[in-house]
């Protein structure tokens, strides 16, 4: 397959360069890899957490008694599990176990098990409210500044290309922490 080119010649479409791309072009396509990117990796992100509450002695008892009839969220709260009523001051139905996790693994099939498989996507939106913008501003960034970078040291600094990642990563992850992180 060929593509039409400015120069008016036929170039085929493995040798075309991400140089002629806009901001905007740029950004979108850096955006819609943000949106994949924290729908793919949000699970895992759940299960970081609530390993890491786990392990600073955080209590939480999920929401067992919702789905199932072995545990409840409240120790002083008893689901009616037809009707969802909750009544105070029932017994605690669950062992420690039922909320205490042992893995990654055993936080995917807790979740799962007792809240529901969207619930591994809670926090979905936050990450997108950060990620779309952070990553939207940071490559194309990265793109231009390399681009411009490599062109200046080709001709002035030869020596410095092999730097030039380096730098250009580091100024434009610090414009786009500048403009996207709250102060």
């Amino acid at each position: 397959m060929y593509l039409q080119t400015n120069s008016k010649k036929k170039t085929p479409k493995s040798q075309l360069s991400d140089v002629n791309m806009g901001f905007g072009e740029r950004a979108f396509s850096a955006a819609g890899s943000a949106v994949i990117s924290a729908i793919l990796v949000n699970p895992l992100d759940v299960a970081k957490i609530r390993l890491q509450a786990q392990a600073a002695g955080v209590p939480y008892d999920g929401l067992c008694g919702m789905a199932s009839s072995e545990c409840t969220m409240l120790p002083r709260v008893k689901y009616d599990l037809p009707s969802t009523h909750a009544v105070v001051d029932a017994e605690r139905m669950c062992s420690p176990e039922c909320s205490r996790y042992k893995g990654t693994l055993d936080v995917f099939n807790k979740v799962v098990r007792q809240e529901g498989f969207l619930k591994l996507w809670r926090g979905t939106n936050a990450s997108l409210a950060l990620a779309v913008p952070s990553v939207g501003i940071y490559l194309p960034l990265y793109d231009i500044f390399r681009n411009y970078m490599e062109d200046f040291t080709s001709q002035n600094a030869p020596t410095m290309t092999s730097y030039i990642p380096l730098v250009a990563g580091s100024l434009a992850r610090s414009v786009a922490c500048l403009t996207c992180y709250p102060h």
